[in-house]
């Protein structure tokens, strides 16, 4: 489960990132870029690795994985595998 969210966050982070360079004003054919935009580029770095991290780790607290359930999804895999083999 941390493995998915990890992930996810990652993907959410690169797809707010670009949405978020075009809102900074950044000028990529620019040799030199306005104060303006360095500030929110700072800011960019920062800010939406730290909102996707709460957002991980509000889904990983609201879909706890239990012993009970790790041992229940362990016996449906163990039994899959078994049908598998015969």
């Amino acid at each position: 489960m941390v493995g998915f969210v990890s992930k996810m966050e990652m993907s959410l982070c690169v797809l707010l990132v670009g949405y978020l360079i075009v809102w900074s004003g950044l000028v990529p054919t620019s040799i030199t870029q306005t104060h303006d935009s360095l500030v929110r580029l700072q800011w960019l770095a920062h800010v939406p690795h730290i909102i996707c991290s709460l957002i991980a780790v509000f889904i990983a607290l609201r879909f706890p994985v239990t012993e009970q359930m790790m041992s229940e999804v362990r016996h449906q895999l163990d039994a899959r595998h078994h049908h598998d083999q015969n």
